[in-house]
């Protein structure tokens, strides 16, 4: 697999009343999870899929944001890619 630096340019920040995290969807299998985190600043985990999604799902101050290289769409709880 032939991994290059891609910019996670598909942002979606999740309204603030959602209290839970989201389930990905992705059309390729899981290769690679990394976390990061900093003590009360923020929670990042980074997956890497073999169809070439990459993913960061961040918590920073009690906002989560999903960000990906690919498109996505936001079903409920959901995150499913196109």
């Amino acid at each position: 697999m032939n991994i290059e630096e891609q910019n996670l340019q598909h942002v979606y920040v999740s309204p603030s009343d959602h209290p839970q995290g989201y389930q990905f969807i992705p059309k390729g299998n899981l290769v690679y999870k990394f976390v990061n985190s900093s003590d009360r600043l923020y929670f990042q985990k980074f997956y890497v899929f073999d169809d070439g999604t990459i993913v960061l799902d961040e918590v920073s101050q009690g906002q989560i944001t999903i960000k990906s290289n690919n498109e996505f769409t936001v079903e409920g709880d959901f995150i499913r890619f196109v």
